[in-house]
């Protein structure tokens, strides 16, 4: 069985090394890894000269900058493996991570898809642990934190779990036509996982069963620290209006408008006028009580 590795990267080569490293120390060998290029300007050949003896690494690239969604939808497409990992560029595949998959898979009897634990660490600690010592990596803080229903949670934007907690079927994928949504510029890993979870995946959460097998590398300098560009505020007005379409006359729409009502009055509490207004004039299906908050909020 081969495992499909994808990665989509754009610069952060030191980053990416130590991640293609983490890959190639697997105690397995079934698996490829697709490394797609979204438009670096001088890894590429890099990468070629310092992998060049490793067939299982392919080099991708987009042709223009088109973000971390479509580099995946690529991999997706590109992927030779039964199953798909997607692996940030920054993270670390613990040792074990190919063969705890691989026999989880023959396990439970080739599911849709798996869940996996995943452990947060940060730079210092990463210089510092042995990737062998399963005891050392069970210290660190996990991830994830999942529920009875983790839809729910998705759709709460309180994701349960990592986008390389999970290992999925290609073909299930595909003939679900699952792919990253291209639109999107934040929250693609939310949207993505929301739309396996709409389509009732036979899928096995076994991150309370099995050893945390990846490393999420935490920094201080993430979008989630600092003030969201206004294309990304769009990017989560669009996530909404397409959810709030999908799920209209289900059980999750009360839970999925109750996550907008919040999530628009967070914003209106920011000092961003542009923002105000777009969301004043904004054909998106706002309710009026927000209209004429953030109307009040500009005249103010």
């Amino acid at each position: 069985m081969l495992i499909s590795i994808i990665t989509p990267f754009r610069d952060r080569l030191e980053l990416l090394t130590e991640t293609i490293e983490s890959v190639l120390d697997q105690s397995q060998s079934n698996w490829e890894l697709l490394l797609i290029n979204d438009n670096s300007k001088s890894s590429t050949e890099v990468l070629k000269q310092k992998f060049k003896y490793y067939p299982q690494i392919k080099l991708l690239s987009t042709k223009t900058r088109k973000g971390a969604a479509a580099a995946r939808n690529i991999g997706i497409k590109a992927a030779n493996g039964e199953y798909l990992i997607f692996l940030d560029s920054d993270d670390i595949l613990l040792p074990y991570a190919i063969e705890q998959r691989t026999q989880a898979i023959e396990t439970h009897q080739m599911p849709d898809g798996l869940i996996f634990n995943v452990k947060k660490i940060n730079n210092e600690q990463i210089k510092q642990i042995d990737f062998y010592d399963k005891q050392q990596i069970s210290y660190l803080p996990d991830w994830n934190v999942i529920s009875q229903n983790p839809l729910n949670q998705f759709l709460k934007l309180k994701s349960p779990w990592q986008t390389s907690s999970g290992i999925w079927r290609k073909s299930w994928l595909l003939k679900q036509k699952i792919f990253f949504d291209e639109k999107l510029k934040i929250w693609q890993d939310v949207d993505f996982h929301i739309h396996i979870l709409l389509k009732n995946p036979k899928l096995k959460i076994l991150a309370n069963h099995y050893p945390a097998d990846v490393l999420y590398r935490q920094h201080t300098d993430t979008l989630s620290q600092i003030a969201y560009p206004f294309s990304y505020r769009k990017s989560q007005l669009y996530f909404f209006k397409k959810y709030l379409k999908r799920l209209k006359s289900t059980q999750y729409e009360n839970i999925f408008k109750q996550t907008y009502y919040e999530f628009l009055d967070r914003l209106l509490q920011k000092k961003d006028k542009k923002l105000k207004l777009y969301i004043f004039a904004s054909l998106y299906p706002v309710p009026l009580k927000f209209r004429i908050k953030s109307l009040k909020s500009l005249l103010n």
